[in-house]
């Protein structure tokens, strides 16, 4: 769904729940994150459950910068993520984009 893939992050696919409200980040007064966390539900080719994971979409806003996650995402939506290959386990996702599979297109900055 992101086109070419890099050899360091590996697809994730699971359902879109506990979605909240977009929150603003401040970390300097030129640089902003939009934040929209949600957790995502996974399971095994099988059905089996995974272990759920904590997501932030993020996208960059400032002074200089538009409102940055461009998109729809919902309670429920199906969605695809590039998350890197090596992470701690039970870390928080951040990314700067998510494909909604639900309906065909991409979220984020």
């Amino acid at each position: 769904m992101f086109g070419k893939r890099s050899p360091k992050h590996a697809p994730i696919v699971g359902r879109v729940v506990g979605l909240q409200e977009p929150r603003l980040k401040i970390v300097h007064p030129y640089l902003r994150y939009n934040i929209l966390g949600f957790h995502l539900e996974r399971a095994t080719d099988e059905g089996e459950p995974l272990p759920t994971l904590s997501v932030e979409l993020r996208g960059p806003t400032g002074p200089q910068v538009a409102p940055s996650i461009k998109g729809v995402l919902r309670e429920g939506d199906m969605v695809e993520i590039e998350a890197p290959r090596k992470r701690q386990e039970g870390s928080r996702l951040e990314v700067s984009r998510v494909m909604n599979l639900t309906t065909h297109t991409p979220v984020g900055a």
